[in-house]
């Protein structure tokens, strides 16, 4: 946890995880509250890589999935820096403020994407640092109202929509009620979450994982790292993915599979019953009727659900949703298919 967030640990019932805060102290309520009330979150397993010089379009739209010359004070975007065999090492969002780039992505996996892209900044007039930045998540049928109040002017209204007020970046993310992230310095970021705890619950990463899963927002883990080509996750088909702009770090292969349909896989929301502990990502998925021993899918994040058991999302063979699927290592797990808010296509179509 960065060490300015280290007073959301003394909260009565807070429960970390590597530093991050999960919940503050049951995940079920919580859970519960994240679909139908306003809840705030110390964005605890976010980090930030800041993307500083002249020549900083230059070297990202030469890295990322995304079209970086659309990124500015106004436009965030989804993005994937991925290996050149086309899998992603890392998903973020890419977002300015003032004249620098920032990406937030799991902490996890910040230390060794910012050294992994230090490689090959070469002669480009391009700096990458860890930034200092804390990160806060707001949600709820009153989001909208209580950030206006507090920002003083109107928050974003379309999805990926930039609102540099002061020293804080607020950005609209997709959800089921109105959902924002906002970015900047410690002192706004804490001053700004001492307010709106007040009228917003509190809940942890757990929590705010529930929302991604349910707006189909697709992320890499440490145990899934170089496993998922973009379009596997759906990154594609949440604008994270530029079909039309120029050469990047396995553009080739992802371009291939976009324009000659070689895809088999695709990322689905499931709903995991009879389940005790959430299944982590990488924790591979089985089809036995079909597929034998061989797995068909993996986890690529879950929360505990509302309604008991977990949510999760899963890139799987699309053929083997139809059969009775099977968890690694977990006997008597219930999965079902439940909908995500964005068409996937039907490969066999």
């Amino acid at each position: 946890m960065h060490s300015d967030w280290e007073s959301v640990r003394q909260h009565a019932g807070t429960s970390l995880d590597n530093s991050i805060v999960q919940h503050f102290g049951d995940s079920r309520a919580e859970a519960q509250a994240a679909v139908c009330e306003d809840v705030t979150s110390p964005l605890t397993q976010t980090a930030l890589i800041q993307i500083s010089g002249v020549d900083k379009t230059v070297f990202c739209q030469g890295q990322f999935t995304n079209d970086v010359s659309l990124v500015s004070n106004r436009h965030s975007q989804l993005s994937a820096y991925c290996s050149p065999k086309g899998r992603m090492l890392a998903c973020f969002r890419h977002f300015q403020c003032d004249d620098n780039y920032y990406l937030a992505l799991p902490q996890e996996l910040a230390a060794v994407t910012l050294k992994r892209l230090r490689l090959f900044v070469l002669r480009a007039k391009a700096e990458l640092t860890a930034s200092d930045w804390l990160s806060l998540g707001l949600s709820g049928p009153n989001a909208e109202t209580l950030l206006t109040e507090y920002l003083g002017q109107s928050t974003p209204t379309a999805v990926d929509e930039v609102l540099v007020s002061g020293a804080l970046c607020t950005i609209r993310v997709p959800g089921p009620f109105p959902r924002f992230e906002l970015y900047g310095p410690a002192a706004p970021i804490l001053a700004c979450w001492q307010q709106l705890r007040q009228q917003a619950r509190p809940v942890g990463a757990a929590a705010w994982t529930l929302l991604d899963i349910r707006a189909g927002l697709p992320s890499v883990a440490e145990a899934t790292q170089d496993a998922f080509v973009p379009q596997m996750a759906n990154l594609d088909l949440v604008g994270g993915v530029s079909f039309h702009k120029g050469c990047y770090v396995g553009q080739e292969i992802i371009a291939r599979m976009h324009y000659l349909g070689r895809l088999k896989r695709r990322m689905f929301r499931l709903c995991l019953d009879n389940i005790a502990t959430r299944p982590a990502p990488g924790t591979d998925l089985f089809a036995p009727a079909l597929r034998g021993e061989q797995s068909v899918g993996q986890i690529v994040s879950s929360a505990p659900s509302p309604a008991g058991g977990s949510e999760a999302l899963a890139v799987l063979i699309q053929e083997c949703l139809k059969a009775d699927l099977q968890l690694a290592d977990q006997d008597g797990v219930a999965i079902s298919q439940q909908a995500l808010p964005y068409a996937v296509p039907d490969i066999a179509a």
